[in-house]
């Protein structure tokens, strides 16, 4: 074997022990957008969950919409997740 595997090899073990916490690091965040429905084509005003993990964050689900009488009871198809992560 050559004398720089086992060496790179060390490096390599102690970035993936080093990186392994933060790579993992995610947070769940909230934010609420203001959107066009694409079921209902109305103006609605949303509020995703988000997994966030180095910087860059992914809605997860909708806790909430003003489209219904209680915003929290949210029954549609949840098409909007597909316009969260669009740029605004």
């Amino acid at each position: 074997m050559e004398s720089w595997v086992v060496p790179l090899m060390i490096v390599l073990a102690f970035a993936v022990v080093l990186l392994s916490p933060m790579l993992g690091a995610v947070d769940r965040i909230r934010r609420r957008v203001g959107l066009v429905c694409p079921m209902t084509k109305r103006r609605v005003t949303v509020e995703f969950v988000e997994q966030e993990a180095l910087g860059i964050s992914k809605a997860e689900d909708v806790c909430a919409c003003s489209e219904f009488s209680d915003p929290t009871k949210v029954t549609c198809e949840k098409k909007c997740l597909s316009l969260a992560d669009s740029p605004s």
